[in-house]
């Protein structure tokens, strides 16, 4: 499976991305990239209100809106932050695909 997150990202990322972004689009990427890093954190991470939140796909609409308004940089970028989130948080025991040994958990990821 990282083999579908890693290769975009070697493979995307060596060529150059657009530079024509305007203020607005700047601001809008970033509210992409703290959204994506929220909600991964939210499903993922070690929040003490959501760590019973079985949801693993409410990451979909986020990772939807970057495929359909940015170009193909920003949105493998934002699967690879997505991606980091989702296995920092399993390892550290937190979110949907935890299991008894570290290695099923990654295996559920």
């Amino acid at each position: 499976m990282g083999d579908l997150v890693v290769a975009p990202l070697l493979l995307i990322w060596s060529r150059r991305p657009r530079i024509s972004l305007s203020p607005r689009r700047v601001a809008e990427l970033g509210a992409l990239l703290v959204a994506v890093g929220a909600v991964s954190l939210l499903v993922f991470g070690s929040i003490p209100a959501t760590k019973h939140l079985d949801a693993p796909y409410l990451l979909f609409p986020v990772l939807i809106w970057a495929a359909l308004r940015f170009d193909q940089h920003w949105a493998v970028a934002a699967i690879g932050l997505a991606s980091t989130l989702t296995i920092w948080g399993t390892m550290q025991g937190f979110g949907p695909f935890v299991q008894e040994t570290l290695q099923e958990s990654l295996l559920m990821t």
